[in-house]
């Protein structure tokens, strides 16, 4: 049997989609960070984040070396997003 990503499975389960939809409608009154701003970004206020809906993609990179307990034998990914405060304790970057 061959290796195969987690989000095949549930795309078609039907899960993916789901989530998906439950993540947009939570911008409706965003508390994606700590900071719970609520804004509305779905009409295009922006919180404290200083985005709207659309998140900015700074860059991303296959990262096979996170730890193996953690990401498996395949590794991990890194997505990293632009327009950040910079404010969250815990942001490594």
């Amino acid at each position: 049997m061959s290796w195969e990503p987690s989000y095949l499975a549930l795309h078609r389960s039907g899960e993916l989609r789901r989530r998906a939809r439950a993540a947009m409608a939570s911008l409706a009154s965003c508390e994606l960070c700590p900071h719970r701003c609520r804004a509305d970004r779905l009409a295009g206020k922006h919180g404290v984040c200083r985005v709207a809906a659309g998140p900015v993609i700074a860059s991303w990179n296959i990262h096979p070396w996170e730890e193996p307990p953690i990401s498996g034998t395949h590794g991990s990914g890194t997505i990293f997003f632009s327009n950040c405060t910079g404010r969250c304790c815990f942001c490594q970057n």
